[in-house]
């Protein structure tokens, strides 16, 4: 894969019953892996997908979609690794 910014997702699906909703949907990840693990709700394992480059003009877009202000790779940070020199 060639240098740059890549997604990664990772996903678990969570088994519960349905009057839990409402409190799955307020949880932090921590209590929903604690009620999988420690609760009583049953997971798969954790599935890893393929990375996906993300194209330096969609990179904004794509960091504040996740709640970040997209200033965690500024246009040189991008460069460096574009060019090979970032890790």
């Amino acid at each position: 894969m060639s240098s740059g910014v890549v997604k990664c997702t990772v996903s678990l699906e969570v088994f519960l019953h349905a009057d839990e909703l409402q409190k799955f949907k307020n949880m932090s990840l921590e209590d929903i892996l604690y009620e999988v693990t420690d609760g009583g709700w049953i997971a798969g394992s954790p599935k890893k997908g393929d990375p996906v480059a993300i194209p330096r003009d969609e990179l904004q877009g794509e960091m504040e979609a996740i709640g970040n202000d997209g200033s965690f790779f500024d246009i040189t940070d991008v460069e460096e690794l574009e060019r090979g020199y970032g890790a």
